[in-house]
Formats: C-alpha cells, structure tokens, sequence
C-alpha cells in the first residue's frame, strides 16, 4: 500500500511559521487556506523563508537558532516541491 502525496494546502499545516503567516492573511481576508492558490501559498513561503533567513542571523538564542534553521528546511523543500509548476 503505497502512501500518498499530501497536497500544498495539507502541507502548510507541518510548517509553524508559514501556518501562522497564512493564518493572519486568512483572518484578514476572511478566507481559509484553501482558497488560495498554489502559487499565492508558495509565494508566501518565500516571503516567509526570507524572514525566517534575516532572524537566523539577528538571533542570539540557540533555541531560536535551531528552530529557525528546522523551519527553514520546511520552507526550502515546500517550495522546491510545489513551485515547480508556474515557474
């Protein structure tokens, strides 16, 4: 039995910082994830990416470093995985 592929949208919800980015664009626009595209959510993941890399190198607190770094990985292979169609 093989396993199958979680969706962009199932996604979003293994990464924190980009669940919690996409939470207050929700809130904002009165939407759920799922009613944004592939490429909007990618393209947050980007944004968030770039955050996420700035803080690394504002942080001073391990904890937060290895977090960041963790979540980092998340971001990379999220958009890896999903930008490949529009780009």
């Amino acid at each position: 039995m093989s396993r199958q592929k979680l969706t962009y949208v199932q996604r979003t919800y293994d990464i924190d910082e980009l669940l919690v980015h996409l939470a207050a664009i929700c809130e904002d626009d009165g939407k759920k994830i799922s009613d944004y595209t592939q490429e909007e959510i990618v393209e947050e993941a980007e944004h968030c990416l770039d955050v996420l890399k700035d803080e690394l190198h504002d942080d001073s607190f391990a904890e937060y470093t290895d977090y960041n770094k963790k979540q980092i990985k998340k971001l990379e292979k999220y958009i890896h995985d999903f930008s490949w169609i529009y780009k």
